[in-house]
């Protein structure tokens, strides 16, 4: 989430800002700083020790994100976000790293000009800075607690398959190859979560961020759900379709299964996010 803060900032254009600088240059511009320039330049009549504003894009805010990005960069094993984080580095050309994030933290301003890189700065902490989301105050509270849990939880699983999926099946995330109509354009696009490919048997996965309950009709499960499953399983043709759901104490099967007389069958399993690699493994034992 953070790298798609960091490409919607970059696609709207990074915020540029009249910064100090101290240097000692071959011109006479701004302010002479004399002590320096006696210090510098004693005999050296061609330099002059100077303070002026400069009109750059090397910003606080901005060393922060570029540090942050070499930071996942390094951390990440992930390839595709690699990827991303060595491509949006590419637009911090003439950025500095931070060389202190407390210092560069202080220094960032908060107004409506800069309040889209509010999300982005907020990870930046996170990371740079190891903060949980509760160390926030006044509105940051509110943006920790507003994060898709559902992209989080369908991602999560997704690595989790791919660390326990054997050689002989392949993984897609996020399948567009059918939608619901055909004719006279495609239309109403479908996107299962995971596809599990394996010879000629096609299983589909769809994760499902909710905790289901025995006390309320068909556990919970909502109708519109059920539909997309069902028109999963006649396109793909598929073998097996699954809702995954993180597992939960109020509901006291371990699986459920739905059936239709056109042999669509949906099964209901858990994630036990207390124990995540034996729920996969035992899973990618059933289905495949």
């Amino acid at each position: 989430m953070f790298l798609d803060e960091v490409s919607v900032l970059t696609k709207q254009g990074l915020k540029a800002a009249y910064m100090p600088v101290e240097a000692n240059e071959r011109f006479y511009k701004g302010k002479l700083l004399a002590s320096q320039n006696i210090k510098h330049n004693l005999m050296n009549y061609e330099r002059f020790f100077v303070r002026y504003d400069d009109f750059s894009f090397n910003r606080p805010e901005n060393r922060l994100i570029k540090s942050t990005l070499l930071f996942l960069l390094k951390q990440t094993a992930d390839s595709r976000n690699r990827h991303n984080a060595a491509r949006l580095l590419t637009f911090f050309e003439g950025v500095d790293f931070s060389e202190s994030y407390e210092s560069d933290f202080s220094k960032c301003i908060s107004d409506r000009s800069m309040s889209h890189y509010d999300k982005a700065l907020s990870w930046c902490r996170v990371f740079l800075k190891g903060n949980s989301f509760t160390a926030f105050a006044g509105s940051e509270v509110a943006l920790a607690l507003l994060f898709p849990m559902e992209k989080i939880f369908e991602s999560f699983v997704a690595a989790k398959f791919r660390k326990h999926l054997g050689s002989g099946v392949s993984l897609r995330t996020q399948d567009n190859r059918y939608s619901l109509f055909d004719s006279p354009t495609r239309a109403f696009a479908l996107r299962p979560d995971l596809v599990l490919e394996s010879g000629e048997r096609t299983v589909i996965l769809d994760t499902k961020w909710k905790l289901l309950s025995d006390n309320v009709r068909n556990n919970g499960i909502s109708q519109s759900d059920m539909y997309q499953m069902y028109a999963y399983s006649k396109k793909y043709d598929a073998d097996g379709i699954v809702l995954l759901y993180p597992q939960s104490d109020s509901v006291s099967k371990g699986e459920i299964r739905y059936a239709s007389d056109d042999n669509v069958k949906v099964d209901v399993s858990f994630i036990d996010l207390r124990n995540v690699d034996s729920s996969i493994a035992n899973l990618i034992s059933i289905v495949c």
